[in-house]
């Protein structure tokens, strides 16, 4: 795990979340300079388990996606920068390649907000893996105020 990343994304929120699902969400906001926040979206990965990344597959597990409603009140620059150390893992059964991040990643999204207080909405779509099983596909809506 980079242990740089840990230790920031721990100052960010203070503690290092423990559940029984294999990955757990936590938000947090930053900025509000001339109404443009960063925020930040971050999964902690319990051990052994994985979330795919962006990118090609071919039948094993779909990357993360982070999806954001239309909103009049907020711009959404681009997409989500992903922050974490990518991982191979080649299966010898279809010669498939899956890229994946464990332990922790940090998406962060810079949006504007038009007025404030506004309230940021959408919902990731991830797919939790180990080596020896795939979870279903599952959803976790958010909504995160600026201002």
């Amino acid at each position: 795990m980079n242990t740089m990343l840990t230790k920031a994304i721990t100052a960010l929120f203070g503690t290092k979340p423990k559940s029984m699902s294999p990955v757990q969400w936590r938000f947090a906001v930053r900025g509000g300079v001339h109404n443009i926040y960063k925020v930040h979206i971050t999964a902690f990965i319990n051990d052994k388990w994985r979330l795919a990344a962006a990118g090609p597959t071919s039948g094993g597990p779909l990357p993360t996606t982070i999806e954001f409603e239309d909103s009049r009140d907020i711009l959404v620059h681009n997409g989500p920068e992903t922050m974490g150390h990518v991982k191979k893992a080649h299966n010898r059964q279809n010669g498939a390649v899956t890229n994946y991040y464990t332990h922790i990643i940090n998406y962060v999204q810079e949006v504007y907000a038009f007025s404030v207080p506004a309230t940021l909405k959408g919902k990731i779509s991830y797919m939790p893996f180990t080596e020896k099983q795939c979870l279903d596909l599952m959803e976790h809506p958010f909504e995160i105020g600026l201002g």
